[in-house]
């Protein structure tokens, strides 16, 4: 039995945005099925969700380079009820919802009232959309 080297301070492999994975975040929306996200996600899709929420606005910004501002608008939707809901998805001010708002506001687009109010009503996250005053 092969026994691996554990090395301190060793990173973790990153995890990857794919295009089909935020196309399945988006349908999720779409589709108007948000409040049973948790059921809709193998283990394996919570998973990897829990790590992505973590990359950073960066990643997320490239990821969702492509969206339009109503896929943008569903991500986004997703990603606040996957907080709620998904174990490990929880990230505070490092809310990837805040690199896609900030996207949105790059283009010269924004949340309506409506989906910012939407925001508000399920989310726990004062940080978002926003993110942190300083």
């Amino acid at each position: 039995m092969a026994v691996g080297e554990w090395q301190p301070g060793a990173a973790r492999p990153a995890a990857t945005i794919e295009p089909q994975q935020l196309a399945m975040l988006i349908s999720i929306s779409q589709l108007d099925t948000l409040q049973q996200l948790a059921e809709q996600l193998d283990p394996t899709q919570q998973q990897w969700l829990g790590a992505v929420m973590h990359c950073g606005d960066d990643a997320w910004s490239r990821a969702a380079g492509d969206c339009d501002q109503a896929e943008l608008v569903h991500l986004i939707k997703t990603l606040v009820i996957a907080e709620m809901q998904i174990p490990g998805c929880s990230v505070g001010a490092k809310s990837p919802v805040i690199a896609l708002h900030r996207l949105l506001k790059q283009r010269g687009e924004k949340l309506s009232q409506d989906d910012l109010a939407w925001i508000k009503q399920h989310s726990d996250n004062r940080f978002i959309p926003n993110g942190p005053v300083l």
